[in-house]
């Protein structure tokens, strides 16, 4: 017997050295300086590693019931998506033949508008300096006869024909110059660069609008095409088909939300697996403190929560029970502060993307070009 007694003796204490007390102290610091305990607040032992494995969890079964309630909801859209989309191809394939029809876009491409531009441009500032050095030597030419006259007029007082002949000369340069004058001017109004380089800018935006357009209308018939018969499946994917449609085409239509509803039955989870993975659970004393006692040790989550009117977040932190009577803080180290069902509604949505729209794209065309 006594082998027997020597044995249950060391499995109790083998029993009592796997489980611990486990106690500790829940506060939050005011950006005054002032320690505020968090007083009769639930703090829970979640059996969960970490933070991760608990979402995971969620994740999937999240989707799993938004899959359905999408399932029950895309029947009725289907055809009229595909009946609103049918008439924007129609549309979008009207405008495309319109700008074709245009003329603006030459067989060549825009190339050759910008290089004919470019060769005007050339001969046009080439005739506009020839006219300048034309310009300067009338202007040099006029002052001399200017300064001739007045010397003749100081020498000769009575000679009148000469000054008459230097007033003619004078009055025939400036009609001279104010010809040059007005050719520069005219020729600068009229240069037919400037038509070019109009039309290669009109060019190269339209053929922007047709590759806009062309892909636009490629995605919309891929889609379309994809939600045909979608009343009659029960594949859930059918839903991007239908957004990218709704989107594409701008067609205003109010699809269900997966998004929303992924992430509401996500945050629902992760609080409903909190509240049946815990553990432990106890409540803080007016000071903040807690306690739970006897915990086997291993790797736990804790969980609790604080809100006031300035402060409001929670602390789901990873720890491990190892040693006899640990004492675990939750203070502003790892306080995360959002309230907790903002922050699992966050984290859902940041896989969730949209396409851009036709018209988004026009108006990011035109603001580059501008």
């Amino acid at each position: 017997m006594k082998p027997i007694h020597i044995l249950l003796i060391a499995s109790i204490l083998v029993v009592g050295c796997s489980k611990s007390d486990v106690s500790g102290d829940v506060y939050v610091i005011k950006g005054n300086g002032s320690v505020i305990p968090s007083a009769g607040r639930t703090v829970r032992l979640v059996n969960a590693e970490n933070r991760a494995d608990l979402f995971e969890q969620a994740k999937s079964e999240a989707m799993q019931t938004t899959n359905i309630f999408i399932g029950n909801k895309i029947a009725s859209h289907c055809p009229i998506v595909k009946s609103e989309g049918e008439k924007a191809l129609d549309d979008l394939s009207s405008e495309l033949k319109s700008i074709k029809s245009k003329g603006t876009i030459p067989e060549g491409g825009c190339e050759d508008l910008w290089s004919e531009g470019r060769n005007l441009k050339s001969q046009f500032e080439s005739k506009i300096n020839e006219l300048y050095i034309e310009k300067n030597m009338l202007q040099s030419s006029l002052q001399s006869a200017k300064n001739n006259m007045q010397s003749k007029l100081v020498k000769e007082a009575n000679n009148t024909v000469n000054v008459e002949i230097d007033e003619q000369n004078i009055r025939t340069i400036q009609e001279n110059l104010n010809s040059i004058d007005n050719i520069i001017v005219s020729k600068e109004l009229l240069s037919e660069h400037h038509i070019y380089f109009e039309s290669a800018i009109a060019c190269k935006n339209d053929i922007q609008l047709v590759n806009d357009l062309n892909a636009s209308i490629e995605r919309g018939m891929s889609n379309i095409s994809l939600i045909q018969d979608c009343y009659q499946s029960s594949d859930n994917s059918i839903l991007s088909s239908l957004e990218v449609v709704n989107s594409e085409f701008n067609l205003g239509i109010e699809l269900p939300n997966d998004s929303k509803h992924f992430q509401s039955e996500f945050a629902i989870g992760v609080k409903k697996a909190i509240l049946s993975l815990s553990a432990f659970s106890t409540e803080t004393t007016i000071n903040g403190s807690f306690m739970f006692n006897n915990v086997p040790k291993g790797r736990y989550l804790i969980f609790t929560d604080y809100h006031d009117n300035f402060v409001d977040g929670f602390w789901l932190d990873s720890v491990t029970i190892d040693s006899d009577s640990p004492i675990i803080n939750l203070n502003m180290k790892t306080f995360i502060n959002i309230d907790f069902t903002e922050y699992l509604i966050d984290f859902a949505s940041q896989s969730y993307n949209k396409y851009p729209s036709i018209e988004s794209r026009r108006k990011s065309t035109k603001e580059s070009d501008s």
